[in-house]
C-alpha cells in the first residue's frame, strides 16, 4: 500500500462508522511519524468531526488509571469553544454525583470551565487544591468521566509496563469507542508483543473490539525520500543497498543522514563507484549495529567485510553454510560487497561517535585517485578494442583517439601502459617523440626512483 492510498484509509475510517482502527507495521518503520503528519495536516484544515484530540503512548506505564488520566491530559480541542462548552456540560452532568460529594472540586471545575481556553484546566486547577493527593484517584475519575467525543490515538502497545495487560488496554479502547463515543486509532507492531499471553489476549480480544486494521508497510524508495532529498546524490546508491536488506527503519535510515552529513565535504569529487562503495558500507554496517534483533550479526558482518569478498561466496565449497552465510550471499548478490577503507572509519564513528575528518579525507583522496587511474586505463583499452575488433580500414580514428587519450590521460596512466601504447603508435607509422617527452616532464620524479634494471622501465 503506497502512502496516498494509507491517508486515503485513514480518511475513510474518519469518515465512516468504524470506532477502532489498528495501524500494524514492522518497528522503526514510521507508522508513528505517518500518523502524526497526518492528524496534525487534518487539524490544521480543521477537518476533524471531534471536539479534541489526544496522543497516549503506552511505554512504560503500568497502570490503567495512568492511561486513563492521559487521554484527557494530552487533550487538545479541535472544535469552536460553545462546541467544547456543551460536550464538557453533557459529561459533567454525567459525574453530578461526584461533585455534589466534594465541594472543592465543583468549586474548581465550575471556575475553570469559565475562564480556562483549553481542555486540561482541571487536573491543573485541582492540584492546587489541598490534599490533591488524598483525592486523586477521584480527579483521576472525574477526569475520565469528561472524555468524550475525541479522536485518541494509543501508541506503543508492545512497549507498556509489565503490570498493565493487553486485556486492560483492550477494554478500556472498547470503552471508549462503544460508550464515549470516540474514534480510536492504536499504533504497535503485533510482532513485537512482549509475551506469548500478550499475544494471546490481543487475538482474543481483537474481533470484538477491533472494526479495521491496516498494513503501515512503505516502500524503501518512500521510506528514503522522508530522510533524504530525490536529488541527493547518494539516493540511488542508498535505495540499491537498503532494498537488499530491507531497509525501511526511519531511525536508522536518520542516523544514516547524519553520518553521512559528516563526511559530505570529502565525498564531494568522489567518482559514482567511490560513492557506491561508501553508501553500501555505511548501509550495511549501519543495519547491522542498530537492528539486532532483524539483521546478521553485527560482529559476522564486520568478519566477513574485512575478510572476504562478494565473490567468494559463489565458489564451490564442501561445507554447507550457515543460515547467516545464506542470507549474506543473497545480500552479496544484490551489491558488490568487498573489503573497504571506509569500513574502520564507519566502524569508529559507529563506537566513539565521530570522524578523524583528516585520515577520512586522506583515504577519501586516494580511491579518487584509484578510480580516475582505472578509468583513464579504460580509456586506453576501449581504443585498443576498436583496432582489435574490427575488421574496418579505421588506423587513422586509432591513431587519432589513442593520441587524445595519451596527451588527457598522461598524468593517470602507468608507464607500461604508456610505452605500450608509445610501441603501437610507432607500429602505426606515428612518431610518438612529442608524447614520450611530455610523460617524461611529468613523471621525472617517479621515473627517477624507478630500478633501472626493471624491465617495464627499459621498454619505456
Amino acid at each position: 500500500m503506497t502512502l496516498s492510498s494509507f491517508a486515503r484509509s485513514l480518511d475513510a475510517f474518519l469518515s465512516g462508522p468504524d470506532r477502532v482502527l489498528v495501524i500494524r507495521g514492522h518497528w522503526g518503520v514510521g507508522k508513528t511519524y505517518f500518523w502524526d503528519t497526518y492528524v496534525s495536516e487534518r487539524i490544521k484544515a480543521k477537518s476533524l468531526k471531534q471536539i479534541a484530540y489526544s496522543y497516549v503512548s503506552l511505554f512504560g506505564k503500568s497502570s490503567l488509571a495512568d492511561v486513563r488520566s492521559s487521554v484527557f491530559q494530552n487533550a487538545r480541542p479541535l472544535s469552536p469553544e460553545d462546541a467544547v462548552d456543551a460536550e464538557i456540560d453533557k459529561r459533567l452532568s454525567e459525574a453530578t454525583r461526584l461533585r455534589d460529594r466534594l465541594p472543592w472540586i465543583r468549586t474548581a471545575t465550575d471556575l475553570a470551565k469559565e475562564k480556562a481556553p483549553f481542555l486540561g484546566w482541571l487536573t491543573r486547577t485541582a492540584k492546587a487544591a489541598p490534599f490533591s493527593d488524598k483525592f486523586a484517584p477521584l480527579l483521576s475519575t472525574l477526569e475520565y468521566s469528561l472524555v468524550g467525543n475525541y479522536l485518541i490515538c494509543v501508541d506503543d502497545l508492545e512497549r507498556k509496563g509489565a503490570a498493565l495487560s493487553v486485556r486492560e488496554v483492550m477494554g478500556l479502547v472498547d470503552e471508549l469507542a462503544q460508550r464515549k463515543a470516540c474514534k480510536v486509532v492504536l499504533i504497535f507492531n503485533d510482532k513485537s508483543l512482549a509475551s506469548d499471553g500478550d499475544r494471546s489476549e490481543f487475538e482474543s480480544y481483537r474481533e470484538k473490539v477491533v472494526d479495521a486494521e491496516i498494513e503501515f508497510s512503505p516502500s524503501h524508495e518512500e521510506n528514503l525520500a522522508k530522510v533524504f532529498a530525490s536529488d541527493h546524490r547518494l539516493q540511488r546508491y542508498f535505495l540499491n543497498a537498503a532494498v537488499a536488506l530491507d531497509l525501511r527503519n526511519i531511525r536508522v535510515l536518520k542516523k544514516l543522514r547524519r553520518m553521512t552529513d559528516l563526511v559530505d565535504q570529502s565525498l564531494q569529487d568522489c567518482s559514482e563507484e567511490v560513492l557506491q562503495e561508501y553508501a553500501t558500507h555505511a548501509c550495511i554496517l549501519l543495519w547491522s549495529f542498530y537492528m539486532r534483533s532483524e539483521a546478521l550479526p553485527h560482529s559476522f558482518v564486520v568478519d566477513q567485510l574485512s575478510s572476504s569478498s562478494w565473490s567468494a561466496y559463489f565458489r564451490k565449497d564442501k561445507t554447507e553454510p550457515t543460515d547467516d552465510e545464506k542470507r549474506y550471499k543473497t545480500i552479496a548478490s544484490a551489491v558488490r560487497i568487498e573489503p573497504s577503507v571506509f569500513d574502520s572509519h564507519i566502524l569508529d564513528y559507529l563506537k566513539c561517535g565521530y570522524f578523524d575528518h583528516g585520515a577520512f579525507q586522506t583515504e577519501v583522496q586516494e580511491l579518487i585517485e584509484k578510480a580516475d587511474r582505472r578509468r583513464a586505463s579504460a580509456r586506453l583499452n576501449g581504443v585498443w578494442r576498436l583496432y582489435t575488433d574490427s575488421f574496418a580500414s579505421n588506423q587513422a580514428e586509432v591513431l587519432e583517439q589513442l593520441r587524445r587519450v595519451l596527451s588527457e590521460e598522461s598524468e593517470l596512466l602507468s608507464v607500461s601502459e604508456y610505452s605500450g601504447a608509445l610501441s603501437m603508435l610507432e607500429s602505426l607509422g606515428d612518431d610518438p617523440t612529442d608524447l614520450m617527452r611530455r610523460y617524461i616532464d611529468s613523471h621525472k620524479e617517479d621515473l627517477a626512483a624507478m630500478d633501472r634494471r626493471d624491465s617495464i622501465y627499459a621498454r619505456s
